[in-house]
């Protein structure tokens, strides 16, 4: 069942625009923060070298939080087809139980 819906999932969100203009957007924040002084991602290192551990750190840092935005328009896309749908009366009504 798992399985199923994580195809469905997958399938669905292959044929939206949202996650290849997110992928693009990351790549290239990515690509551009580690290879040009010009683009920084965190700010004022200074004579840090681009490939310290620190840079590395801090860039990684600053990407995850900026991915928590991605995952969010993923759910929030997931919520908002549940609600057209009608199902979420569905959901929050059913027991769960132990």
């Amino acid at each position: 069942m798992f399985l199923e819906v994580l195809k469905f999932e997958l399938g669905y969100h292959r044929r939206q625009y949202l996650f290849y203009v997110l992928s693009g957007v990351f790549f290239l924040l990515a690509f551009l923060a580690t290879t040009t002084p010009n683009v920084q991602l965190v700010g004022g290192i200074g004579n840090v070298n681009i490939n310290s551990p620190f840079a590395v750190i801090s860039t990684l840092a600053s990407l995850s939080l900026l991915c928590l935005i991605g995952g969010i328009a993923f759910v929030a896309g997931g919520v908002i087809r549940d609600r057209e749908l009608r199902v979420d009366e569905l959901f929050l009504a059913t027991p769960v139980t132990k």
